[in-house]
């Protein structure tokens, strides 16, 4: 039962997100791999929110997004993930259609590999298993 309760979190095309500090990674399910308990994603972007009080579903003078539409896919623990809101997807979604595909690989994975070193400095005991 608990599989069949874990396989249903998150759907392949979902759109999902994990924060760290005032970074948050967005990304598409690609899979549940429930038996390892781990959640392959295909990253969208990172939103930098550069302000504490704003909104976090406002892309403007006070959020930076990286576009990672070509960057590595990652394999990080389910838990660590949440369902992003409508809200959220959509106004990234536009965005990120709005703008040309990034191809600046040294970006990409310097952004990327620093924030996933980040998430596993923070959540090591998730990394564990």
């Amino acid at each position: 039962m608990q599989n069949n309760s874990l396989e249903d979190i998150f759907k392949s095309g979902q759109i999902v997100c994990l924060e760290s500090g005032a970074k948050t990674l967005y990304g598409e399910v690609i899979q549940v791999i429930v038996k390892r308990q781990l959640c392959w994603v295909r990253p969208l972007t990172i939103a930098i929110t550069l302000e504490e009080n704003s909104s976090d579903f406002d892309i403007n003078a006070d959020q930076e997004i990286i576009d990672l539409r070509s960057a590595s896919d990652l394999l990080l623990p389910l838990t660590l993930f949440r369902a992003s809101y409508d809200t959220e997807a959509i106004v990234l979604l536009t965005e990120l259609a709005s703008r040309e595909v990034s191809f600046d690989k040294q970006q990409m994975s310097f952004s990327l590999n620093s924030f996933v070193r980040q998430v596993w400095q923070n959540n090591q005991e998730k990394f564990s298993n």
